[in-house]
Protein backbone atom coordinates (compact mmCIF):
# COMPACT_ATOMS: atom_id res chain seq x y z
CA UNK A 1 0.00 0.00 0.00
CA UNK A 2 3.16 2.73 0.60
CA UNK A 3 4.37 1.77 -2.57
CA UNK A 4 1.36 2.32 -4.37
CA UNK A 5 0.29 5.62 -2.83
CA UNK A 6 4.01 6.79 -2.78
CA UNK A 7 3.59 5.99 -6.91
CA UNK A 8 -0.08 8.29 -6.99
CA UNK A 9 1.70 11.05 -5.17
CA UNK A 10 4.62 11.18 -7.58
CA UNK A 11 6.67 10.48 -4.16
CA UNK A 12 9.45 7.46 -6.37
CA UNK A 13 11.84 8.12 -8.78
CA UNK A 14 11.00 4.68 -10.08
CA UNK A 15 14.45 5.08 -12.36
CA UNK A 16 16.52 4.62 -9.37
CA UNK A 17 17.18 1.10 -7.58
CA UNK A 18 16.84 1.62 -3.54
CA UNK A 19 18.09 -1.51 -1.46
CA UNK A 20 17.47 -1.68 2.16
CA UNK A 21 17.84 -5.19 4.63
CA UNK A 22 15.94 -5.17 7.35
CA UNK A 23 17.60 -6.87 10.52
CA UNK A 24 16.67 -7.78 14.60
CA UNK A 25 13.46 -8.59 13.82
CA UNK A 26 12.45 -9.40 16.89
CA UNK A 27 12.09 -12.79 18.45
CA UNK A 28 8.58 -12.89 20.15
CA UNK A 29 5.48 -11.05 19.69
CA UNK A 30 3.09 -10.18 21.82
CA UNK A 31 -0.58 -11.59 20.97
CA UNK A 32 -3.55 -9.73 22.79
CA UNK A 33 -6.13 -12.28 21.72
CA UNK A 34 -4.29 -15.19 23.31
CA UNK A 35 -2.30 -13.07 26.60
CA UNK A 36 1.11 -14.27 25.48
CA UNK A 37 4.19 -13.97 23.77
CA UNK A 38 4.53 -15.90 20.16
CA UNK A 39 6.94 -16.33 17.80
CA UNK A 40 7.27 -13.75 15.30
CA UNK A 41 8.86 -15.89 12.55
CA UNK A 42 9.33 -18.78 14.00
CA UNK A 43 10.55 -20.34 17.57
CA UNK A 44 13.82 -21.27 16.49
CA UNK A 45 15.23 -18.36 14.96
CA UNK A 46 18.66 -17.56 16.81
CA UNK A 47 18.63 -14.55 19.08
CA UNK A 48 21.12 -11.73 18.99
CA UNK A 49 23.71 -13.01 21.78
CA UNK A 50 23.69 -9.75 23.60
CA UNK A 51 19.46 -9.91 23.97
CA UNK A 52 19.98 -13.47 25.77
CA UNK A 53 19.63 -11.92 29.28
CA UNK A 54 16.24 -10.79 28.48
CA UNK A 55 14.59 -13.78 27.26
CA UNK A 56 12.74 -14.54 31.06
CA UNK A 57 12.56 -10.92 32.52
CA UNK A 58 11.70 -8.91 28.84
CA UNK A 59 11.00 -11.09 25.82
CA UNK A 60 9.72 -8.85 24.09
CA UNK A 61 12.94 -7.06 23.78
CA UNK A 62 14.79 -10.00 22.32
CA UNK A 63 16.09 -9.40 18.63
CA UNK A 64 16.84 -12.43 16.07
CA UNK A 65 19.42 -13.01 13.89
CA UNK A 66 17.10 -12.56 10.95
CA UNK A 67 16.96 -10.55 7.81
CA UNK A 68 14.63 -9.07 4.82
CA UNK A 69 16.15 -7.58 1.94
CA UNK A 70 14.20 -4.71 0.11
CA UNK A 71 14.10 -3.31 -3.47
CA UNK A 72 12.01 -0.07 -3.87
CA UNK A 73 9.91 -1.00 -0.69
CA UNK A 74 9.18 -4.61 -1.80
CA UNK A 75 10.71 -7.57 -0.34
CA UNK A 76 12.32 -10.01 -2.10
CA UNK A 77 13.36 -12.11 -0.01
CA UNK A 78 14.94 -13.17 3.43
CA UNK A 79 16.09 -15.44 6.17
CA UNK A 80 17.43 -15.90 9.43
CA UNK A 81 19.80 -17.89 11.16
CA UNK A 82 18.10 -20.91 12.79
CA UNK A 83 19.54 -22.26 16.15
CA UNK A 84 21.18 -25.78 16.21
CA UNK A 85 21.92 -26.54 19.74
CA UNK A 86 18.16 -28.45 19.88
CA UNK A 87 18.72 -29.33 23.60
CA UNK A 88 19.93 -26.18 24.91
CA UNK A 89 18.94 -24.62 27.47
CA UNK A 90 18.58 -21.38 26.01
CA UNK A 91 16.46 -22.50 23.63
CA UNK A 92 13.45 -24.00 26.21
CA UNK A 93 13.40 -20.29 27.51
CA UNK A 94 11.59 -19.24 24.10
CA UNK A 95 8.94 -22.03 23.80
CA UNK A 96 8.49 -21.84 27.45
CA UNK A 97 7.43 -18.23 27.34
CA UNK A 98 4.94 -18.90 24.31
CA UNK A 99 3.08 -21.36 26.55
CA UNK A 100 4.19 -24.79 25.49
CA UNK A 101 4.52 -27.33 28.10
CA UNK A 102 8.13 -28.66 28.88
CA UNK A 103 7.44 -31.86 27.40
CA UNK A 104 6.41 -30.37 23.90
CA UNK A 105 9.43 -28.04 23.81
CA UNK A 106 11.31 -31.17 23.82
CA UNK A 107 9.17 -32.54 21.26
CA UNK A 108 9.04 -29.65 18.72
CA UNK A 109 12.92 -29.73 18.58
CA UNK A 110 13.02 -33.22 17.74
CA UNK A 111 10.14 -32.41 15.04
CA UNK A 112 11.96 -29.71 13.69
CA UNK A 113 15.15 -31.62 13.32
CA UNK A 114 13.77 -34.57 11.60
CA UNK A 115 12.17 -32.46 9.02
CA UNK A 116 15.22 -29.97 8.31
CA UNK A 117 18.35 -32.92 8.66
Amino acid sequence: MDVELGKQLGLIDESKFHFLWVTEFPLLERSEEENRFMAMHHPFTMPMEEDWQFIDSNPGRVRTKAYDIVLNGVELGGGSVRTLSYYNDRLKNPLRNQGFPPNLVLMKKCSFASKHF
